[in-house]
């Protein structure tokens, strides 16, 4: 869990002088970021750029622009994931790692390949299939900006076919549910009105 920690800039020579490992520190009063990783090295180059454009125009403004321009880069880099959804009847929808690492660039694959195995990954996988399994699909605003970045939205045909096809399950279950119990209260009226034929009532008088 990462932690941002306000420091006063009279007290950063005495932090630098500690041992600080994993530590990023960004100097608002000089705009320079100072970082132990080489992420952006990791990235592909054209998601950069195009984050380090939109940066740029949102500089000196305030508001969600900035949010907004991470989410884009986000959505350039995950946003093929909806190819890789597997739509079979009577099963849960599942996720395939393999056709999403191979469906996108040569420059996208090597750091695909690393990025499967995130935690934050694999639970953004869990939890986009947990809402697509329970029926209630996907509207939220990376929605929005993979389909802005001009990602193919075929698979939701795949996926209103596959939730046509559960319904339809579910409502036979159901009516099969109701007519076992439609004959078991039969049975069990026919066993009482049985039962009372059965008796022998005697008057004395």
């Amino acid at each position: 869990m990462p932690y941002l920690i306000g420091v006063h800039s009279s007290l950063m020579e005495h932090v630098k002088s500690r041992a600080l490992e994993e530590v990023v520190i960004l100097n608002v009063d000089t705009n320079t970021l100072e970082s132990p990783f080489n992420d952006l090295e990791k990235l592909p180059a054209d998601v950069v750029s195009g984050l380090k454009m939109k940066l740029r125009k949102q500089s000196g403004t305030t508001g969600e622009g900035v949010a907004r321009a991470f989410l884009r880069a986000q959505a350039a880099l995950f946003g093929g994931y909806q190819d890789a959804l597997r739509f079979n009847p009577d099963e849960p929808i599942t996720f395939c790692e393999e056709t999403f690492i191979n469906h996108r660039s040569s420059s996208m694959r090597q750091f695909l390949q690393n990025a499967v195995h995130l935690q934050l990954f694999k639970q953004f996988i869990e939890s986009r299939l947990e809402k697509l399994n329970e029926g209630k699909g996907l509207t939220d605003v990376f929605e929005e900006e993979i389909h802005l970045c001009g990602f193919s939205s075929g698979w939701s045909k795949s996926y209103q076919n596959w939730l046509q096809h559960v319904k339809v399950q579910k409502s036979e279950r159901e009516r099969e549910t109701a007519s076992e119990r439609e004959g078991k209260s039969e049975r069990e009226r026919q066993r009482g009105t049985e039962g009372m034929e059965g008796d022998c009532v005697v008057v004395v008088g």
